[in-house]
C-alpha cells in the first residue's frame, strides 16, 4: 500500500480563496484533479484508507473537522 515505486502525486501546492459570499469554480481538462481536490476539501479522500495524503488543509487559518 506504501510502496515508492505505486505512488502518484496528485495535487502538489494547491491553494486558493473565497471570500464569503462568492463562488468559485473549479475548471481544467479531464484528469487535472478536480475532483480530487473537490474530494480533499469536503474531507471524502480521508474515509478511503487506500489513498494516503500530507498536508494540510485549512479554513480561516485553522484545521477543521
Amino acid at each position: 500500500m506504501n510502496d515508492p515505486s505505486k505512488t502518484k502525486k496528485i495535487l502538489n501546492n494547491v491553494s486558493g480563496f473565497v471570500k464569503r459570499g462568492e463562488m468559485f469554480a473549479v475548471m481544467g481538462p479531464s484528469g487535472s484533479g478536480k475532483t480530487t481536490l473537490m474530494a480533499m476539501l469536503t474531507k471524502r479522500m480521508e474515509k478511503n484508507k487506500s489513498i494516503n495524503h500530507t498536508g494540510k488543509i485549512l479554513m480561516n487559518n485553522q484545521e477543521y473537522d
